[in-house]
């Protein structure tokens, strides 16, 4: 690449001594160094990009044209799992809250010896807070993977995806029979809890 812009370069001042060899400079034929223009000293690589660059500028006009609002490509693949769906289930989703949840010791709070600190990058678990009325702890069934938690009972049914990766394995309910509230402690994995923890 860089030996094509040389080239051009020693074309363009070899045209232009020449140049100055004539006379005058109104007078004589005009040489190629006239018709070069900046884009003339552009390598064949680099004009390959702006191809592609321009492939994806159209192709995001078509998707401002088809108002989506993402490329399939940009979709992640979560695999197997889905949101699981029944097309008859006509059962109304609860009402449900989520919030992070930190374990921290007085290391933490008073002496400020550990990396952890406000954010939710420090927290180990997300809490999920189902409310079931009327709905018995026996009607319940709960089944959380990686990335879904789904709660069904006779009257509700929760299909929720997680923001983050969670581990089955480490995840708790609670439930409480005078609020009717399940509460769901999940086990966050997230790529980088091994520096913030």
């Amino acid at each position: 690449m860089l030996g094509y812009e040389i080239s051009h370069l020693a074309n363009l001042l070899k045209d232009s001594y020449n140049q100055n060899d004539s006379d005058s400079e109104d007078e004589g034929p005009k040489t190629k160094s006239a018709n070069l223009t900046p884009a003339s000293f552009v390598s064949p690589q680099a004009k390959n990009t702006t191809e592609k660059a321009k492939a994806v500028v159209s192709s995001k006009k078509e998707l401002v044209n088809t108002k989506d609002i993402w490329n399939i490509d940009e979709v992640p693949d979560r695999g197997n799992e889905s949101i699981p769906t029944e097309k008859d289930d006509t059962r109304p989703q609860p009402e449900y809250d989520m919030h992070y949840k930190q374990n921290v010791t007085s290391e933490d709070i008073f002496l400020q010896m550990g990396n952890k600190n406000p954010s939710s990058a420090s927290c180990e678990d997300l809490v999920v807070k189902i409310q079931l009325p009327d709905t018995e702890l026996s009607e319940i069934v709960l089944d959380i993977t990686k990335n879904l938690v789904d709660c069904r009972s006779k009257k509700y049914r929760l299909a929720l995806p997680l923001p983050h990766p969670c581990d089955p394995d480490k995840c708790q309910a609670k439930w409480n029979k005078e609020q009717h509230t399940l509460q769901i402690t999940v086990r966050l994995q997230r790529e980088y809890d091994d520096f913030n923890f």
